[in-house]
């Protein structure tokens, strides 16, 4: 496998991991949503309820973000060879060497880091 293929495959499933865990934490305030129970202290009961809808909300824009990230790594074509760089470049430089796709933090492949 090539080093520009390692380091998509990478990106993917680093995106992907960011994702369930974001979609499963939808769900569990989905879930907190649907069990929250009216008590005799209303106010507490609405209070909770609206920090759950502002959870829930934060986790939305949240899983926007990464469908972002998904649609731009979607636009990477791996096998392209360009003299210019641009989405999916491999650029090597005298300090160090990038994958131009996504942000996500420095990768490894081959022992270098990226």
């Amino acid at each position: 496998m090539s080093t520009k293929q390692d380091l998509y495959n990478q990106c993917v499933q680093l995106v992907d991991t960011r994702f369930k865990s974001i979609q499963g934490h939808i769900s569990d305030i989905q879930n907190s949503l649907l069990s929250e129970t009216k008590s005799s202290a209303g106010d507490k009961h609405e209070t909770g309820r609206a920090m759950l809808q502002l959870e829930r909300e934060k986790a939305g824009r949240q899983l926007a973000e990464i469908n972002k990230l998904r649609t731009a790594l979607s636009k990477i074509n791996i096998e392209k060879k360009t003299t210019h760089v641009g989405l999916g470049s491999l650029v090597y430089t005298s300090k160090a060497h990038y994958f131009i796709a996504v942000s996500l933090g420095a990768l490894k492949s081959s022992e270098k880091s990226f």
